[in-house]
């Protein structure tokens, strides 16, 4: 992660160093990119670089910390818009991006090619980052829910973020924003068969 040399920029130089990286990290995978383009694109000494990061790996995952903070922001924001149901997220979720994507369309596609480029490497925790299913869960209702084993509880969670995110994505890459979301509505229904009390459980409670 970046150093306290970093965090002590000016914003506006910590922003440009992250655009140029993004810029050429949302053009090809992470092992082609060279460290010597972000650089230049910064507009900073190459010796400038390691006094805030180690490496070139070193900035490609604080990239994807960063912007995946910023979805795990929004996932908070929509689940308490739900009034923490975790079933009703991923629609209410996808909305959300799809807003935030009509606002800045160009910004969300470069965080959407450094996942397709990086499929294999750490460009997971842009879309899921470590911890984000287990703090849903503590957030969200469970009352709703007919899964009892907390194992059962977070592979849903992931599942829900998951099928989310591919829609997301789908979307970002040009295809029909209500055939993504109409997608993922149907992988949610089919969820909820398995995992949502039935009303007549919960009636009989």
């Amino acid at each position: 992660m970046p150093t306290s040399t970093f965090f002590n920029l000016p914003p506006e130089k910590q922003a440009k160093l992250l655009r140029a990286a993004v810029g050429e990290f949302s053009q090809k995978p992470y092992g082609e990119v060279p460290l010597s383009k972000i650089i230049a694109g910064a507009g900073i000494p190459r010796g400038s670089f390691y006094q805030y990061f180690s490496d070139k790996t070193d900035l490609f995952v604080y990239v994807l910390s960063h912007y995946g903070d910023k979805l795990k922001q929004m996932v908070f924001q929509c689940l308490e818009d739900c009034g923490g149901d975790l079933l009703a997220l991923p629609a209410a979720l996808f909305d959300a991006m799809m807003e935030a994507f009509a606002c800045a369309g160009e910004e969300i596609r470069a965080e959407m090619s450094i996942v397709r480029h990086n499929a294999g490497f750490d460009a997971g925790r842009m879309c899921q980052p470590p911890g984000l299913a287990e703090a849903l869960l503590a957030a969200a209702r469970t009352d709703t829910l007919a899964l009892k084993d907390p194992e059962d509880r977070q592979a849903l969670a992931e599942l829900l973020l998951s099928a989310t995110g591919q829609a997301v994505a789908a979307a970002a890459c040009g295809q029909k924003p209500e055939l993504c979301r109409e997608r993922l509505e149907r992988k949610v229904a089919l969820l909820r068969r398995g995992a949502a009390k039935q009303e007549d459980t919960i009636c009989c409670k």
